[in-house]
């Protein structure tokens, strides 16, 4: 009797971890159930959207990583130099500012904000502009992307 309380004590407590695993890893590890996708360069970027004040303001704060060939498209009603700050992101990002598809500014290798950090740097464009990609950092230049380089976007409405 007593080995199946043992049993099923180690049952239970292995059943938490894999629950306490998943629920933390859950917005890390799985694909992107967006459709919306870049192409630059004759590369597919899978996007997450920020189409409202809430998720621009969530943005890609409180993720351990992104995944390759993914990122974080902001999308603004209108033109404008929008800020943007590293507060609990993580890792580093390359920021591209965008007027429609042309890419109007880049700042590139945005490290994160400190923790005890009450007033990050705010990134803001030369010019302004209506969307902004979040890309993991080094990606600018992996796919080539400079100021006055066209990127597409797909399924983002």
């Amino acid at each position: 009797m007593k080995k199946i309380f043992i049993v099923y004590g180690v049952l239970v407590v292995i059943v938490i971890a894999l629950i306490i695993w998943r629920i933390t890893a859950f917005n890390f590890t799985l694909p992107f159930i967006s459709q919306a996708r870049a192409q630059v360069n004759g590369q597919e970027i899978h996007l997450l959207l920020a189409k409202d004040e809430k998720t621009r303001m969530q943005g890609l704060s409180d993720r351990r990583s992104l995944k390759k060939n993914s990122g974080m498209l902001f999308v603004f009603d209108k033109k404008d130099t929008y800020g943007f700050w590293m507060r609990k992101v993580n890792f580093p990002l390359d920021i591209i500012f965008l007027d429609g598809n042309k890419v109007v500014d880049i700042k590139k290798n945005v490290q994160p904000a400190k923790e005890d950090e009450i007033n990050p740097p705010v990134y803001t464009p030369k010019a302004p502009a209506n969307y902004v990609l979040e890309v993991n950092a080094g990606t600018a230049d992996e796919l080539k992307i400079n100021e006055g380089s066209t990127i597409t976007f797909e399924n983002i409405n």
